[in-house]
């Protein structure tokens, strides 16, 4: 054969080529062992928190491990960040992902590549996830009582701080540290003692608390020039105080400087120093205005009678007495000789008009009349007739429900009006719903504060019904939300140009609803059932609870003198011009006293 099978004995270079091959190959099987060890050794003994930060502020903090020199971060927590930002979380699902402890973990460069595309920067560095945002784009989400969200501060067109703003309790929210340095910042003397936010423009503040509200619980007095102070509802989150953009801005406000809210951007426009802006300082010289409503539509004379008896805690009315017709007419009229007997014992008469009927207000048939310019006309005229054929001081215009879409046209409506009202020598104020510039919800879109009380002599807010008949037990006007109402008024209007409305009232609930119940019919229930009421301190409201013969249990929240007194004190600490109480005839004897103290102050 010429091939042969035989055994070979292996010379010594080859022997030592099989051993350089088979040390080798157990070298890489042992970096694989020990890179698999080390692996593991590494991620069981360096997880912990990393920081994510959006636009210089820290937002939240995401688990992470440390893999040799790569960190990845917790898959849950990066969808998190995604949803609050507003992203899609699906991009997610592509990157590497590592297991640990029975959670996936995604690689902290990969996220921040694909966070790049979706921001105006993001990188990921000494363990901090890092992103700057792209104009309009925020990072939100709910918390309970609220909703957190990155906000701007600007001052005089520059942005000077980025921070978690809360919107709670239907108003927005800053940290008080936060607003003290940017105003500090813009060269105004700004500190938060921990206790107060001091704003002053020369000097530093003065210590002193102005007086006005007691009883307040949970307040922050944010101070400003020489002892003078709003006051605020405090927020405590995650351990910092939080005072509310509207109190500050109404601070800003009587100091001659502007502030608005909007978007999640709180721009402050600061003016010279020591200068006041025309209408916004407080008046403090001048009686503040008690105006009653006086409904004559039902017939009933008692709450014309209850003015003219209580002059010194009444010094306007308010004649609810003209209903608007789809023509664009009005229709209705005050009892004979009410007008000429008020007006001759020297008290101030308003006309008021409403879109009400038998149905309520309807704010469909002003919309119709807002339309057509001939019945906008034509209501105008009647107004300043009606008006001028009285002899009136001017008219209150209650037009509630307009539907938001009809903002503009009504402002028009109103600043015409309020022109033809001024050349008779005649007033013109307008009854605005609640609003705390949270939203601009169905009832409240329609009515652009701003803008109605420059053109007219100012407005009217109704601060209640915070709990209505219609709805769940609870206080009418709670008096952190009015002083949000009152707030966001000042914050838009000169302080000089708002009426603080105030109820006189009580609902009783059963489980039909609620029904309206006068001040001396409470305390005559109170006192022959024997009723021991409570006090809710938070909202500064009284109430009680009683079950009738059918087995219902009934809750009663009312006002009383205690309750209005808080009020007062938020209409004289804000400075305002007064208040508009719904209605007379409903209140008790101890409210009168309340209300006449207040008409006195000077």
């Amino acid at each position: 054969m010429l091939f042969r099978s035989r055994s070979r004995v292996p010379s010594s270079a080859s022997r030592r080529r099989r051993s350089l091959i088979q040390a080798t190959v157990g070298v890489v099987v042992a970096a694989v062992v020990v890179g698999a060890l080390v692996d593991v050794l590494w991620i069981a003994h360096a997880p912990g928190p990393r920081t994510v930060t959006i636009d210089g502020t820290p937002v939240m903090s995401a688990d992470g491990i440390s893999i040799r020199s790569n960190v990845w971060l917790s898959e849950p927590d990066m969808q998190v960040l995604f949803e609050r930002l507003g992203l899609s979380t699906t991009p997610l699902k592509g990157l590497n992902t590592r297991g640990y402890h029975g959670t996936p973990y995604v690689r902290a460069t990969e996220v921040a590549t694909l966070l790049s595309t979706k921001t105006a920067s993001t990188q990921f560095a000494a363990n901090k996830l890092t992103l700057q945002l792209r104009t309009n784009q925020h990072y939100t989400y709910k918390t309970v009582g609220g909703t957190v969200r990155l906000q701007q501060i600007t001052v005089n067109d520059k942005a000077v701080a980025h921070v978690l703003g809360l919107q709670h309790d239907e108003t927005a929210y800053v940290p008080a540290s936060a607003v003290a340095a940017a105003l500090e910042g813009a060269g105004l003397h700004s500190a938060w003692t921990g206790q107060a936010l001091q704003i002053a423009q020369t000097k530093a503040p003065s210590k002193a608390v102005a007086g006005g509200i007691q009883n307040l619980a949970a307040v922050t007095p944010i101070q400003f020039g020489a002892g003078q102070a709003i006051a605020g509802p405090q927020f405590v989150w995650q351990g910092a105080d939080y005072v509310p953009v509207n109190s500050v801005t109404a601070a800003l406000q009587q100091l001659g400087w502007t502030g608005s809210m909007a978007t999640w951007q709180w721009t402050v426009a600061v003016g010279s120093k020591g200068t006041t802006a025309a209408g916004n300082a407080v008046t403090t010289a001048q009686t503040p205005m008690t105006m009653a409503f006086v409904p004559f539509y039902s017939g009933n004379l008692s709450a014309y009678q209850d003015v003219m008896q209580h002059k010194s805690a009444f010094n306007a009315m308010a004649a609810d007495a003209w209903e608007i017709t789809g023509a664009g007419t009005i229709t209705g009229s005050a009892p004979a000789g009410t007008n000429s007997q008020a007006l001759g014992s020297g008290e101030p008469v308003y006309a008021t008009v409403a879109n009400i009927g038998a149905s309520g207000f309807n704010g469909q048939l002003m919309a119709a009349i807002l339309n057509s310019p001939s019945k906008s006309k034509s209501l105008q005229s009647a107004v300043v007739n009606l008006v001028n054929r009285q002899g009136d001081t001017g008219a209150v215009l209650d037009i509630e429900s307009i539907p938001p879409g009809s903002r503009n046209a009504y402002t028009r409506f109103v600043a015409t009006l309020a022109q033809q009202l001024h050349a008779a020598g005649k007033e013109l104020w307008v009854v605005v719903p609640p609003d705390t510039g949270y939203s601009n919800e169905s009832w409240n879109g329609a009515y652009d504060e701003a803008m109605l009380g420059r053109v007219a002599n100012g407005i009217i807010v109704m601060a209640y019904d915070y709990s209505y008949a219609g709805g769940k037990p609870g206080p009418i006007a709670p008096l952190p939300w009015v002083q949000q109402v009152l707030a966001y008024a000042v914050s838009q209007v000169p302080a000089n140009r708002v009426l603080l409305g105030v109820d006189v009232y009580g609902y009783d609930w059963g489980n039909q609803g609620g029904v309206a119940v006068s001040l001396p019919n409470v305390d005559s229930f109170i006192a022959t059932h024997h009723i021991k009421p409570k006090w809710d301190a938070r909202d500064e409201a009284p109430w009680y609870t009683w079950t009738d013969s059918a087995g219902v249990t009934h809750t009663v929240y009312y006002e009383n003198k205690q309750s209005t007194n808080a009020k007062l004190a938020l209409a004289t600490m804000y400075g305002i011009r007064g208040v508009a109480v719904w209605r007379a005839g409903l209140e008790n004897a101890p409210v009168l006293s309340a209300l006449q103290a207040y008409a006195h102050k000077q």
